[in-house]
């Protein structure tokens, strides 16, 4: 009998040492979702006479899986020269503008962006694209440009 208390003894040991050097911490835990948006822009397409004024709109959509503040910025294209968006062609260059209001008063770019607020996960913008007349006087051809349509949260 003594030697099964013995074995009994050794084998509660361990377990009592072991629950005395045991210690316990707090973790945080939190999470932050983040709004996630994207955009699409159907083709700002001018097409006119030469010599006339030519204006073209473009329709920008928004999608974010939340209704968050954004703001919308356009950059001034591939072609861009001195601050001017410019389509190029095989006659050179043609001036354009882009602008947030359809009385083409208010130039839309980067350093201008559109502040917003999408509803209900969907946000529907215009922009409004001018060619001035003088810009193509004698300029008949195929021009092109890309712009890049930035969203911001």
């Amino acid at each position: 009998m003594a030697l099964g208390t013995l074995t009994l003894a050794a084998a509660i040991a361990p377990a009592t040492a072991a629950a005395q050097q045991a210690s316990s911490a707090t973790m945080r835990v939190s999470l932050v979702v983040r709004p996630a948006c994207s955009v699409e822009a159907s083709p700002l397409s001018f097409a006119g006479d030469t010599g006339s004024t030519i204006d073209a709109e473009s329709r920008i959509d928004v999608t974010c899986n939340t209704d968050v503040p954004v703001a919308v910025g356009l950059d001034r294209g591939i072609n861009e020269s001195s601050g001017r968006a410019r389509l190029a062609g095989a006659e050179g260059f043609v001036p354009y503008a882009i602008y947030s209001d359809a009385a083409r008063r208010v130039p839309w770019d980067t350093d201008a962006p559109v502040a917003a607020t999408v509803q209900g996960g969907s946000l529907k913008l215009v922009a409004y694209g001018r060619v001035d007349p003088v810009a193509t006087s004698g300029t008949a051809g195929y021009y092109a440009d890309t712009v890049t349509v930035t969203v911001e949260l």
